[in-house]
């Protein structure tokens, strides 16, 4: 922790894509030699191995001060010290979507069978949206239809009953 706190770091990032694995992000951090027993090294160099869904180029590498609580340290306590911090957007695929929603629906209570028409509703919107933009688009239209022919219907109903 003192190499990371005390020396003058220089911290540098690149983006790897190979086809057959992964996406990989390479971090490299040096400065002034690091001395470990009787090993020195001039600094760092790190993989980072990305999700599938997580897109490379959207991902942000930053140095941050952290509070830390490292048991080696003689202070014994929380301390401030410099970490990396890697933020990335991860993508939720349309089986992830699907996923949550039959979640949502085997949950047990009334408050169910309120959202069962809804879900039926909302599901092009929620597939298309994991999909993409055109899809969310074709998703939005449709579920725009499926409400107004529900409506219609329970307009018609509405005045047969009376």
């Amino acid at each position: 922790a003192h190499w990371m706190n005390k020396s003058d770091l220089k911290f540098s990032s690149s983006i790897e894509t190979p086809l057959a694995i992964p996406p990989r992000i390479h971090v490299v951090i040096k400065g002034e030699p690091l001395q470990i027993g009787n090993v020195t090294a001039k600094g760092i160099h790190t993989i980072l191995e990305l999700p599938e869904n997580v897109d490379p180029r959207a991902c942000k590498v930053a140095v941050i001060v952290a509070s830390a609580d490292i048991g080696s340290e003689p202070s014994g306590g929380a301390f401030p010290t410099r970490a990396l911090l890697l933020v990335c957007q991860v993508q939720q695929s349309a089986k992830d979507s699907l996923q949550n929603s039959s979640r949502l629906l085997l949950q047990k209570g009334p408050l169910r069978w309120l959202l069962v028409p809804w879900l039926v509703l909302l599901l092009p919107l929620i597939v298309g949206s994991a999909m993409g933009p055109m899809a969310l688009l074709g998703g939005a239209a449709l579920t725009l239809a499926s409400i107004a022919c529900l409506s219609f219907l329970i307009a018609i109903l509405i005045v047969i009953l009376q």
